[in-house]
C-alpha cells in the first residue's frame, strides 16, 4: 500500500509546481521524499524484506545526493553530466532518464528470476501464440492481436538488455544455459520482432504503426523481405505511392520472385 503512496507523492501538488522556483521545487521534493521514506519504514517495521530494505536505502541515497548544493551548483552539475550515459536517480524526470540512471535495471533484476534472454524468448512466444489465436478466433481476434503487439514490444525491450557474444564459440551460455546471440544474430532477432509487430498492426489496419515498425525492422536487417512487403503495404494504404514503389523495388532486389511483393 505504501508503494502506491510513494509513487503518487507528487501528484497532489503538480498544478502549483510550475509557479515555484527550481530551488523551491527541489527542496520540497526532498522534504516529501524524506517524509515518504519515514512512513515507508514505519509501515514495514520489522517485517521489511530485502526489496523493502533496498528501496528504503535507495530513497535515503537519493535524499542525501540532493542535499548540500550551493545556489546554481545543481544546474552547473547537470550541464556536466547530461552528455554522459549516467544520470543520478535524484535528477531523473522521465522514463528514459530513469533507465539511464541504472535504477530501472536494478529493480528489474529484483522483480524477475529469469534472464533477459529467457524473458525475450518467452515474450516472443507469447506474441506468436496470441497472433495465432487471433487468426483462429474471429470473434475476439482484435484483442488477441493487441495482446500479440504488447508481447512483441516486451520481447523487444528485453532484447535490448541481451549481451551479444563476440564470436560463435558456444551456442549455449554455460552459466545460464541460455542460447547465445552474436550481434548480427541479435539484430536479426530484433528485426523479426519488429516485423512481427508490424504484422499484428496490419490485422488492426494501424497503417502508421505498420510503417514505423517495418522501418525499424529494416534498420536492424535490411534483408528482411517481409518487412519490405509490410512497409510497401503500409505506404500503399497511406497513399504514399512513391515510397510504396521504392519499398517494392528494394524487396524485389532481395527476392525477385516474392509473390506478395509482385502482387503490389
Amino acid at each position: 500500500h505504501h508503494r502506491c503512496s510513494y509513487a503518487t507523492v507528487d501528484t497532489c501538488t503538480m498544478t502549483k509546481e510550475s509557479e515555484k522556483t527550481g530551488e523551491q521545487q527541489h527542496d520540497e521534493l526532498l522534504d516529501r521524499m524524506k517524509a515518504a521514506k519515514e512512513q515507508w519504514d514505519q509501515d514495514d517495521g520489522e517485517a521489511q524484506d530485502d526489496t523493502d530494505r533496498l528501496l528504503s536505502e535507495a530513497m535515503e541515497l537519493a535524499i542525501q545526493q540532493g542535499k548540500g548544493w550551493a545556489p546554481g551548483e545543481k544546474e552547473e552539475y547537470m550541464k556536466k553530466i547530461m552528455d554522459d550515459d549516467f544520470i543520478p536517480p535524484i535528477f531523473a524526470s522521465t522514463t528514459e532518464e530513469v533507465e539511464q540512471s541504472g535504477l530501472s535495471d536494478a529493480f528489474s533484476s529484483l522483480l524477475y528470476d529469469e534472464t533477459p534472454t529467457q524473458l525475450m524468448l518467452n515474450a516472443k512466444k507469447k506474441g506468436n501464440d496470441a497472433f495465432a489465436d487471433g487468426k483462429r478466433n474471429q470473434v475476439q481476434n482484435v484483442q488477441f492481436y493487441r495482446d500479440a503487439i504488447n508481447h512483441y514490444y516486451e520481447a523487444f525491450a528485453w532484447s535490448r538488455k541481451v549481451e551479444p557474444v563476440d564470436k560463435r564459440d558456444e551456442t549455449i551460455d554455460t552459466d545460464t544455459q541460455d542460447p547465445t546471440f552474436t550481434e548480427e544474430e541479435l539484430n536479426e532477432f530484433k528485426s523479426t520482432l519488429c516485423a512481427n509487430t508490424a504484422m499484428a498492426h496490419m490485422q488492426l489496419k494501424n497503417w502508421g504503426f505498420v510503417r514505423e515498425e517495418s522501418s525499424k525492422a529494416l534498420q536492424f536487417n535490411p534483408s528482411n523481405v517481409k518487412a519490405w512487403y509490410r512497409l510497401a503495404k503500409a505506404h500503399q494504404m497511406l497513399k504514399n505511392w512513391e515510397q510504396a514503389g521504392d519499398a517494392v523495388e528494394s524487396g524485389l532486389k532481395i527476392d525477385k520472385e516474392n509473390k506478395e511483393l509482385l502482387k503490389l
